[in-house]
């Protein structure tokens, strides 16, 4: 009975987690169904193939729920698509790191169109895409970094990020072009900043006394610990890093 309960216990919770999230709308022909977005990208292969057609979908989805708001009444739907889109672009970054670096920016330009064409919603997308820029920073900033994309890369993320957040951009601009000898050293002093501003961020949504907003808060966090791991790493493994990083700068 104690398994019982536990298991139910363990379902309730994940189904709780999953609401958060919303749903992922699927196309096929002219058939339009829905998915769970938690359970569609947490069973979600490591396969290359496989995450670059999830993406490819996503963002499919976020614009049905973004097209579909003209035919909503009432700022209860365009408050969800916000929220939800917020949400799903922490939850993508979290999962699939700097492969969901260019989707999400997409989806931040959608967000920020919205913005400015609705004042009563300019708030929540105002904290949401600073949190979603500085954890596209530190997803783009630790590919660079580990996955050895090198400077190219990474300028490349700055550039698309700077038509949604200059200010957040500027700082991986700064990595890009460090020298290789100084380029670690530039790296922790941007990761630290991002790092600090996502926990504002994320602190000042878990406050708001706006379900929704404390939703988007709850996935910023799942995000920010999995970003403060990669800054804890590059510290452990700084030694052997430099080296590499160096190379990959001169290259």
């Amino acid at each position: 009975m104690q398994k019982l309960f536990e298991n139910w216990n363990r379902y309730l919770n994940e189904s709780n987690v999953a609401s958060i999230y919303g749903d992922m709308y699927l196309f096929e022909d002219d058939t339009v169904s829905k998915t769970s977005f938690y359970d569609a990208i947490s069973v979600l292969s490591e396969s290359g193939e496989d995450t670059a057609r999830f993406l490819e979908n996503w963002e499919r989805s976020v614009d049905h729920m973004f097209e579909n708001l003209n035919e909503q009444t009432g700022a209860s739907a365009l408050d969800d698509a916000v929220l939800k889109a917020s949400t799903q672009a922490y939850m993508a970054l979290q999962k699939l790191k700097g492969k969901a670096v260019a989707p999400v920016i997409n989806v931040m330009k959608k967000l920020k169109a919205f913005e400015q064409k609705n004042p009563k919603t300019a708030k929540a997308i105002k904290f949401t895409l600073k949190g979603l820029a500085v954890a596209v920073a530190t997803a783009g900033l630790s590919s660079a970094m580990a996955g050895g994309g090198g400077p190219e890369e990474l300028q490349a993320v700055a550039d698309a990020l700077a038509s949604v957040a200059p200010d957040v951009a500027e700082p991986l601009a700064q990595v890009a072009q460090a020298d290789p000898t100084e380029v670690i050293d530039v790296a922790k002093q941007a990761l630290a900043n991002q790092e600090q501003t996502l926990t504002q961020v994320t602190d000042a949504l878990a406050q708001s006394p706006d379900p929704g907003l404390q939703q988007v808060g709850q996935a910023a966090e799942s995000t920010e610990r999995v970003f403060a791991s990669f800054g804890e790493m590059m510290e452990f493994e700084e030694a052997e890093w430099a080296k590499e990083v160096a190379d990959a700068w001169e290259d």
